[in-house]
């Protein structure tokens, strides 16, 4: 059986001592900016203030937060739209509280995540009863993990800390309820299980984790299953709702980031994410975007790592099946449903740090599960060599706090960035006041200037952006080492020297479902001047299309009042000066 630990006297002391670390090791997110989502979520929450409709409405993104320019037919009236009413009042109360002090937004993730790693606590304490010591642990390890720098450091990661602190403080009590029959227990449950439907949509995956605890922990003869039934009847009305406000349940159309079952070769892209996933969650190794793709086009390297996942997985499996206590087993299993049922909902997009965030957690349980199975007598974790097991905790511990504050910095540097940009942009349009039309070439594709972002900083000094180019498939810091060339007073040429645009005019040309639009010599208007493509590229298994070469061809000269134009080289956008 699970090996008893004391439970010492002052477990809350030590659980505050843990969320404060915890709390440091992510202090460094204070000194960020906003970064890309951040601009247009909270543009669109403060457009509708606080209303009520504004708040559950639903709130949308579309090629117009990004710029004013031309979008593909397919994308021209497509839009993002979500339901998440409880992250649209976090971030309208964030505003009330700190205005545009992005270190205010960045100390309220802060303090969620604090919340969700002592509601993990929690969890784990109800799971292995006497066992404080295994869960203070947990809750450090999953707080300090790598990969929620994304989630924490980035203002619109909050999505994923609401969802999870819903579904956390839901099992929490509901494991509550099962042990004392209390029914405030269960309606916390059901309150914070609706808490994480209205932060974000992944939530639905609740009702399925809390029947695999059902399954593999609790007294079936004392909890009945009906009692998981509201969970699930709780879905209706939440998806019924957001069905009549979205219009339904609207999908991004098919490219580089969302994938459909109909796409050519999605098995083969499927396999290579699966694989690298088991890579992101169980060895924290940084196998994210684009990874699935490059593995997709290495079927060699695919095959080693797949097989020595498979390896990995069997060695676990054959180290729990010979513990001897049923539980461990037990709690090994709901742990791998725990890892893997959160990642269901992403499963067709692109692989991003921000959804492990709860799935994490499962993967914590699992570590705790080996740390259990390996601390027999005659293992390599043997209680008698104590210094061995307090180094390996204690490296543990400094090599995630080590890898998260890198993690924290690229996203910092890149917030700062994108703030240095938008007010050298800012600056520029401000000392030549008949400026309407601002052109950026090889503006970047995440740090870079957007529309919402001008119109949330500077509502009082509106003009036009468009985005001539942008989101190379090889992106740098530095800069897409773009040609720029100008044939007459009227046209303008852009080449990709290496390789070529992932997107055009701010909008994706990669894919598959829009080849038929994007191929050469397609020819494109909007406001004053037209786009014509006149070289295109196809790669890869699935075919993606990339733009090589295009022109613009303006109704007025180049050269007009009005009108700037920028070009992104070295870290900082230049004047172009056209004759």
């Amino acid at each position: 059986m699970l090996s008893p630990l004391s439970n010492h006297p002052h477990i809350r002391l030590k659980l505050a001592g843990i969320l404060l670390l915890v709390g440091i090791g992510h202090a460094a997110c204070l000194f960020g900016f906003f970064l890309a989502d951040d601009f247009y979520n909270l543009n669109n929450a403060l457009k509708g203030g606080w209303s009520l409709d504004n708040i559950t409405k639903g709130f949308l993104i579309d090629n117009y937060c990004f710029q004013d320019g031309w979008t593909p037919p397919f994308l021209s009236h497509f839009t993002l739209h979500y339901f998440r009413p409880v992250f649209v009042f976090s971030l309208l109360l964030d505003h009330a509280l700190w205005g545009f002090n992005a270190w205010g937004y960045h100390l309220t993730n802060i303090l969620l995540h604090l919340m969700v790693a002592g509601s993990l606590f929690g969890v784990l304490r109800e799971w292995l009863p006497s066992q404080d010591t295994l869960a203070l642990s947990g809750a450090a390890f999953y707080g300090l993990m790598p990969y929620h720098g994304m989630s924490v450091a980035w203002i619109s990661g909050r999505t994923e800390i609401l969802a999870a602190l819903g579904m956390m403080v839901s099992l929490w009590t509901f494991l509550r309820f099962t042990r004392s029959h209390r029914i405030t227990p269960y309606v916390l449950s059901l309150t914070a299980g609706l808490f994480g439907l209205l932060s974000k949509e992944t939530a639905v995956v609740l009702p399925l984790l809390l029947t695999a605890a059902w399954k593999f922990r609790l007294n079936q003869h004392r909890c009945s299953f009906l009692w998981l039934a509201p969970h699930y009847l709780l879905l209706i009305p939440y998806l019924t709702t957001r069905a009549m406000i979205l219009g339904g349940f609207p999908v991004p159309p098919s490219s580089i980031y969302y994938h459909s079952l109909d796409d050519p070769g999605f098995a083969l892209w499927a396999f290579a994410k699966a694989t690298a996933v088991f890579y992101d969650l169980f060895l924290h190794m940084p196998l994210v975007f684009p990874t699935e793709m490059l593995l997709e086009q290495r079927p060699f390297i695919l095959a080693l790592l797949a097989a020595g996942a498979l390896t990995l997985a069997l060695k676990a499996s054959f180290i729990i099946r010979r513990h001897p206590d049923t539980r461990v087993r037990r709690t090994a299993f709901f742990a791998l449903c725990w890892a893997v049922l959160p990642m269901l909902p992403t499963a067709p997009i692109l692989i991003a740090p921000i959804y492990f965030y709860f799935a994490l957690a499962g993967v914590t349980l699992f570590y705790l599960t080996l740390w259990e199975c390996l601390s027999r007598p005659g293992h390599i974790l043997d209680p008698s060599h104590d210094k061995r097991r307090k180094r390996l905790i204690y490296g543990l511990l400094i090599s995630f706090a080590l890898a998260l504050q890198v993690g924290n910095g690229l996203y910092i540097s890149g917030s700062l960035h994108a703030k240095r940009l938008l007010n050298q942009i800012a600056d520029t349009v401000r000392s030549y006041p008949p400026a309407q039309k601002v052109y950026l070439i090889d503006s970047p594709f995440i740090s870079g200037p957007s529309k919402a972002g001008f119109e949330l900083l500077w509502p009082r000094h509106p003009f036009e952006l468009y985005f001539l180019s942008v989101h190379p498939q090889e992106w740098r810091r530095t800069g897409a080492p773009s040609r720029i060339r100008q044939l007459d007073p009227y046209t303008l040429e852009i080449t990709a020297v290496d390789r070529p645009y992932a997107a055009v005019g701010g909008a994706f040309a990669m894919g598959t479902t829009e080849r038929s639009t994007i191929q050469s010599g397609a020819v494109f208007k909007t406001d004053d001047y037209s786009i014509t493509l006149t070289e295109v590229t196809t790669s890869g298994p699935r075919g993606l299309r990339g733009v090589k070469q295009f022109v613009f061809r303006f109704e007025t000269p180049i050269k007009s009042p009005g009108k700037l134009f920028f070009f992104y080289r070295d870290g900082s956008f230049h004047s172009f000066n056209p004759f």
